[in-house]
Parts: structure tokens; sequence; C-alpha cells
């Protein structure tokens, strides 16, 4: 038995930022958030006084309505959960009305985006 390849979270996140680049056309709007690279601790004093919050998640999609997307992208392993703040984050959200997925792979992206986009993503999570 061959043992499963798991890409890294900055491997998928490239990989999901091709598809969504492939997909969405105006009037959807779609934006990575990168929040993930190391800072030092005088860089993340800065940015916490500038309003960078934790916690947000990987991908923003837009469309009209207006209609919003988060995703968040968790490595396939047993280890890779949400953080406290990523719960905060994702319950903020929803109380707002935007939609709200944790993907493992592109291919959940693309369920979750099609289904978004159909309106049947709250059937389909």
């Amino acid at each position: 038995m061959t043992a499963r390849i798991i890409p890294s979270e900055h491997a998928l996140q490239k990989a999901v930022a091709g598809f969504l680049q492939a997909v969405l056309c105006a009037p959807y709007y779609w934006t990575a958030i990168d929040h993930a690279a190391r800072v030092s601790p005088r860089q993340g004093a800065d940015r916490k006084r500038r309003g960078v919050k934790r916690g947000i998640a990987d991908f923003l999609v837009m469309a009209p309505g207006p209609r919003v997307l988060w995703i968040e992208l968790k490595r396939d392993t047993k280890a890779a959960k949400q953080s406290d703040e990523q719960i905060d984050f994702e319950e903020a959200q929803r109380a707002c009305g935007a939609d709200y997925v944790i993907c493992r792979s592109v291919q959940d992206v693309q369920f979750a985006v099609y289904s978004w986009r159909r309106g049947t993503l709250r059937e389909a999570a």
C-alpha cells in the first residue's frame, strides 16, 4: 500500500486560487487573504495596531445580492482543525448572513463554490 501524499496548505491555496481564477468572472469577485506570513513581534504588534485580526478565512468570494462566501482551507489531516479565532470568525460571519465552508481539497472547494452559486450550499454542507 502506498502512502497518500497530503499537499501543504500553501500548495492547496495556490491550486484553489487557480480554480477560482478559472471559473469566477464579473460580477463575481474573489480574493485570497494573505495573513499567514511569519512576522517579527514588532511587525505583529504593528499589524494589530492597524486592525489586522487573527482567524480570518483564506478566501473571500462575493456575488451580487450581496452574497458572501468565506473559504477556510485545512490540510486533510486529523491535526488540522480551526483555531479559536477561526471559530469566532466563522460564527461572526454566519451571524451576518455570510456563508462559510471548511475545505480540505480543491474538489471540496469546487463543490462548495458550485453549490453556493446555485444557492444550495446550506443543504450541501
